[in-house]
């Protein structure tokens, strides 16, 4: 019962401070907004609100609209119009960056409201011993809460925009507990006639100068000439060299043009009389006349052509009419290459120079009887001058007897029947019908346009085998050779295929293979699950480590293994062309994944890459996989990665 008769006593010692309070009455009296407008109570009320709740001001609504602010009635403190001035000046430079000086004009900033604060920063109810109450002792906080700001626009500028900007300038000035209204008013459109400068009185002539009196002459004295010295001779001079300086220097500039433009014709891409003069001199060199006999001039350069033609064309009737058997094997092998590649004139050449000699040299037999019958037919319409020159003639016939002469030797009886009697299909039928040792080392020796060829045609399980015997060894056995040459009689004759040697283990002696380039055209075709398993079998048969010639073996996959600036690295390192060749025998998809990821300028180098075709592509070919699988090798090498985890 006792605290209930306490309460009255504290809540009128409250309501006694705040009336105490000198800041409060001095902002009634003044009509200075406290508290938060629209809905919050004023005058004692809000300071007394503002006291206890630590509520701030709420901003004022947005005025679209300009009005008229009525001067205060009273002496702002100086605070409230530094924070005018400064905001007036910032509102200025906010418009001048949103909107053009030619179409926007502030028209400065009026002041609204501000509210003042008297609350110390901590305090207790009083009676307590912490300091004095709510009221008394404290240091007044002016806020400056409420300002307008305006601005003029031309009619040019449409009311939408004029609302945006306005919003948007209240937004970047209003802060905190200071609220920015901006409002704006369009100008009245100028007359035409007020923008046109008034047209200037006309002046009046200038009056005449008066004449200078003409100076009286002295009688009997005469001027004093200057010194002539070096001084002065030297201002003389630049005086009267100084106003030809423009067409002088422009006279040097185009004398200089003019020898650049004489040095740039003789040496762009023309030959100058000096070097005209010297191939004049080395073409005519030795064929100038005689010191013993001045009036006799050498013999012509014709008669020494015609004398080499002569020279060559007994040589070859000499070598036609001899009994050499290695000769004549050579000579078969020639007209055999000559036939099979089609080349009729040559072959008509040969038979008009050479009528008995060279018919005997063709092959006998059924395989050939096509050709030999349409040569025979060409020959009765054959024009002598369609035909190859003779020295054309005898530098073909030259490189056809160095090939015969290489692939003549019975060492490659093997490959040459591949080569010559079968096709991409019978090659998959033999390879089919052998055991998988065999049927790996015939694919292995056959020419590579053919692997490429046969590859797609082979069974997966065939083609799985025949990879997994071909990681055994890359050499050939001399036991083998022989069997797989009977083998190639026996399927040319069309007899049954002999009897398998009993399988055994792998000798890895003999002659050794490429057997690392046909992996890398045999290895893209694998399943990929199948492939690892058959890279893991290898690392069992090699004790862990696959052998280096293996190391060789390179497809496209490979690479796409690598990372993007290693792979770019490597293929950078390249030539162009050799990458073009190899980039083409490679699996579609393989080839195109490749080329996506290249370099633009290694892209554009390899797209215009002349294309090959033949022996010439593969060749090329082999060497892009040499060079690329080097290259993968180091980097292998430099990081510690084994090869099994990239072949695979």
């Amino acid at each position: 019962m006792r605290s209930l008769s306490l309460l009255p006593v504290f809540a009128g010692i409250v309501v006694a401070l705040a009336l105490a309070t000198p800041s409060a009455w001095a902002q009634v009296e003044g009509g200075v907004e406290i508290g938060v407008e629209g809905g919050q109570p004023g005058g004692i009320m809000g300071v007394l609100s503002d006291r206890f709740t630590g509520s701030r001001p709420a901003p004022a609504p947005e005025r679209r609209g300009s009005r008229v602010a009525a001067v205060p009635d009273r002496q702002l403190p100086p605070p409230v119009l530094a924070g005018v001035r400064l905001m007036e000046h910032q509102f200025e430079q906010a418009l001048s960056r949103d909107c053009a000086p030619e179409r926007c004009f502030a028209k400065g900033c009026n002041y609204i409201s501000h509210a003042v604060v008297d609350r110390p920063a901590t305090r207790s109810l009083p009676g307590l011993g912490l300091g004095p109450g709510p009221g008394g002792g404290g240091e007044e906080q002016i806020y400056l809460t409420n300002i307008e700001c305006s601005f003029a626009h031309e009619p040019s500028v449409k009311a939408k925009d004029a609302r945006a900007l306005a919003k948007r300038l209240g937004k970047k000035l209003s802060t905190g507990w200071t609220t920015v209204d901006i409002a704006y008013e369009s100008l009245e459109p100028l007359p035409d006639f007020l923008r046109d400068p008034p047209e200037d009185p006309p002046e009046e002539p200038p009056p005449p100068p008066e004449p200078a009196p003409e100076p009286e002459a002295d009688a009997g004295v005469d001027p004093v000439p200057e010194a002539w010295d070096g001084a002065v001779a030297g201002r003389e001079l630049w005086l009267s060299v100084l106003p030809h300086f423009p067409w002088m220097i422009g006279l040097f500039l185009v004398t200089l043009a003019a020898l650049l433009m004489v040095w740039a014709a003789r040496r762009l891409g023309r030959i100058s009389p000096e070097e005209q003069a010297l191939l004049a001199s080395l073409a005519v060199e030795g064929a100038g006349e005689s010191d013993d006999e001045p009036g006799e001039p050498e013999a012509p350069a014709a008669e020494a052509d015609d004398e080499r033609i002569s020279e060559r064309l007994q040589a070859w009737r000499d070598r036609l009419a001899s009994d050499d058997v290695e000769a004549d094997r050579i000579l078969k092998v020639l007209a055999t290459d000559l036939l099979r590649t089609g080349e009729r004139r040559m072959l008509a050449k040969a038979v008009i120079l050479f009528p008995d000699a060279f018919p005997r040299v063709f092959p006998q037999g059924g395989d050939f009887a096509a050709a030999k019958f349409e040569l025979a037919e060409y020959l009765k319409h054959a024009d002598p001058a369609a035909l190859p020159t003779d020295e054309q003639f005898f530098d073909t016939l030259d490189r056809y007897a160095m090939s015969a002469a290489l692939t003549s030797h019975s060492d490659t009886d093997l490959i040459r029947s591949l080569h010559d009697d079968f096709g991409p299909a019978a090659l998959v039928d033999a390879v089919g019908r052998l055991p998988a040792r065999h049927g790996a080392l015939l694919f292995a020796m056959a020419p590579q346009a053919m692997q490429y060829e046969a590859v797609r045609r082979l069974d997966a399980r065939v083609l799985a085998a025949l990879t997994d015997q071909l990681m055994r060894s890359n050499r050939i056995d001399p036991a083998e050779n022989a069997y797989l040459l009977d083998v190639l009689d026996r399927l040319r004759k069309g007899e049954a295929m002999p009897s398998p040697p009993p399988h055994g283990a792998v000798s890895d002696r003999g002659a050794a293979f490429d057997a690392a380039g046909t992996l890398s055209i045999m290895l893209p075709h694998v399943n990929p699950e199948t492939r690892g398993a058959i890279v893991q079998a290898a690392l069992t048969h090699h004790a862990g480590h696959l052998p280096s010639w293996m190391q060789d073996t390179l497809y496209g996959e490979m690479l796409l293994r690598l990372p993007d600036e290693q792979r770019s690295d490597l293929m950078l390192a390249v030539d162009p062309d050799a990458l073009a060749a190899w980039l083409s025998v490679q699996t579609e998809a393989a080839s195109k994944a490749i080329e996506s990821r290249m370099p633009n300028a290694l892209r554009a180098a390899v797209g215009g890459a002349p294309k090959l075709r033949g022996a010439v592509l593969y060749a090329r070919a082999n060497d892009g996989r040499a060079a690329l699988s080097a290259g993968v090798q180091r980097r292998l090498d430099r990081s510690g990665t084994p090869f099994h985890q990239l072949l695979a």
